[in-house]
């Protein structure tokens, strides 16, 4: 018992300074792992207004499936891939809580108040650059209110957990790699019962992958 503790330390310890590692321990399904969380977080929280930055297969269709997120009235997510944005369009668009928008440049650049004023949760997953991403980090922690939740995929990047100093209130979900970090500028998070759902999540990341919704859903 100990010893598992001990290993599952030293791992840890070594994938913050071993990319190499890093890269190995990803998942088979990495666009995916932060399904989960999600999950998780709407078992916390009443979300009814959502900003993605970066859509995606998982993440998008996850927001609006009425058995994950029963509060959800409108889903505004954007997207500066042109191809991963006419991919996903005819199944976002499809659904009239959604509103799907092409960004031609780095979405950090796009981002005010007014775009973000309504959301009671941000994703970020956006760009094809961790720098890129790391600019869309900070600018959410210039615009956003202090009640907004935001999430932020791949968070083991070092270029995110920089900018991510910025939020007083930080939890890393870490039983899939890539890793995925809550953000609150102000809202208290409430870290037992986030530890509880990761301790949850790892125990069922043995068993069931973290593309399957369904068995998410029933998990947590």
């Amino acid at each position: 018992m100990v010893g598992d503790l001990i290993c599952r330390g030293w791992r840890r310890l070594q994938r913050t300074w071993n990319p190499q590692l890093t890269k190995a321990m990803r998942h088979a399904s990495p666009y995916a792992t932060h399904i989960p969380v999600l999950v998780a977080i709407a078992r916390v929280w009443r979300i009814d207004s959502v900003l993605e930055l970066g859509s995606g297969h998982y993440s998008s269709l996850t927001f609006l499936d009425r058995s994950c997120f029963p509060d959800l009235k409108r889903l505004v997510s954007w997207e500066n891939d042109r191809n991963w944005f006419e991919d996903l369009k005819p199944v976002i668009g499809t659904d009239p809580r959604a509103e799907y928008r092409f960004i031609a440049g780095p979405i950090a650049a796009e981002l005010d108040r007014e775009a973000i004023a309504s959301a009671t949760l941000i994703l970020i997953d956006d760009s094809t650059t961790a720098t890129d991403r790391a600019m869309t980090i900070v600018r959410v922690s210039e615009l956003a209110r202090r009640e907004t939740l935001i999430l932020v995929h791949d968070f083991e990047t070092a270029e995110y957990r920089t900018a991510a100093e910025r939020y007083p209130q930080r939890y890393v979900f870490r039983a899939f790699m890539p890793e995925t970090g809550l953000l609150s500028l102000g809202r208290t998070l409430p870290m037992q019962r986030l530890q509880r759902l990761d301790r949850c999540i790892r125990r069922a990341s043995e068993i069931a992958a973290p593309d399957d919704l369904t068995a998410w859903i029933r998990i947590l």
